[in-house]
């Protein structure tokens, strides 16, 4: 499953790199106009909403690596020194009380290294690795599902900028037209071709449309506000008929793509076998955990009557839960009732 996983990030790696070189292209090439492929490729490298979710995939996997950890041997290492220079008095009087006479003074110098290695534990390192796998497709799942809802978006606003733009060309063209008849309509009034009606319905269907006009450039504005925030620069020159995909033909076609590649399904079967885990997990607590140990130390002058000391040790250790107040019976009903 994990190299399943593996292969998905080394394919999101790809079409990454992919993208930054054609976006590289794109930013050479200057007066071209940008297609709508250009534009998800740059929300897509630079949206801080698919960089923070990424960056929380990053963090999820990393409870695969701390979970194998649980199962590896556990080795540690320790050293020290200290330095002691006793003597005592009686009455005032000072004498030593090291043997032959001498001085009680010592310079300990210790050392050790243990280990442990878990060799059964009620299949919770098993149950708990799988658990963190499924958690990490889920973020998968979680992460493909942010960037599909933000290519979206900016799909959308890179339409509400292309509609918004030929709309404000035609109001412009409007106005100009209305313009020129109402200067027309003006001429032909001092003439006397007209009535003052007539060139009163001119102006005033000028002024609507330079009101629409005024309407268009301020959704054209917000639109274009949108763009930016999701695609990361102000849009230039957009191409007014970009190449959409090819869409399913039927929709029990739609329906099976749905099934099998459908980050929503995805994600759902992924918490659930991570739920199911945590039951397996808490169930484990009740085994005896059986372990493997060893260590090794060593002492330098640990005492007035020892110039070295050096042990090692090795065996085997098991515990078992005899009474703990409910508590894992306690956490079997919750991982149960998370997991209905």
């Amino acid at each position: 499953m994990l190299r399943e996983f593996g292969q998905v990030e080394e394919i999101r790696t790809l079409i990454v790199g992919i993208l930054a070189a054609a976006l590289a292209v794109w930013s050479a090439s200057g007066a071209a106009a940008q297609t709508l492929e250009e534009a998800l490729s740059l929300a897509y490298v630079t949206n801080p909403e698919i960089a923070a979710e990424r960056a929380q995939l990053d963090a999820t996997e990393e409870g695969v690596v701390q979970a194998r950890a649980r199962g590896l041997p556990q080795i540690t290492a320790g050293a020290g020194y200290q330095k002691v220079d006793n003597t005592q008095s009686i009455n005032g009087e000072v004498f030593n009380v090291g043997a032959g006479g001498r001085d009680f003074k010592l310079d300990t110098a210790t050392a050790q290294v243990s280990g442990e290695q878990q060799i059964f534990a009620g299949l919770r390192n098993v149950n708990a690795i799988r658990q963190a796998k499924a958690r990490a497709r889920a973020g998968g799942a979680q992460l493909t599902l942010v960037e599909q809802d933000v290519l979206a978006r900016a799909a959308t606003a890179y339409f509400d900028v292309v509609r918004d733009t030929v709309v404000l060309k035609a109001t412009e063209s409007n106005v100009e037209v209305l313009g020129k008849q109402f200067e027309e309509a003006a001429l032909r009034f001092e003439i006397g071709e007209v009535t003052n009606t007539d060139v009163a319905q001119s102006e005033a269907r000028l002024a609507a449309a330079r009101a629409r006009m005024t309407g268009a450039q301020a959704q054209l504005a917000i639109s274009r506000a949108a763009f930016a925030e999701l695609i990361g620069q102000m849009p230039g020159s957009l191409e007014e008929t970009p190449a959409l995909p090819e869409a399913p033909a039927a929709i029990d076609d739609a329906m099976a793509i749905a099934r099998e590649l459908s980050p929503v399904i995805l994600q759902a079967q992924m918490r659930e076998q991570a739920s199911r885990r945590g039951v397996a997990i808490a169930k484990g607590a009740f085994s005896p955990t059986v372990s493997l140990t060893a260590g090794y130390q060593y002492a330098e002058e640990p005492s007035s009557f020892i110039a070295e000391d050096e042990q090692f040790a090795y065996g085997v250790r098991v515990t078992a839960p005899i009474f703990l107040g409910g508590l894992n019976l306690s956490r079997v009903r919750e991982a149960r009732a998370l997991n209905r």
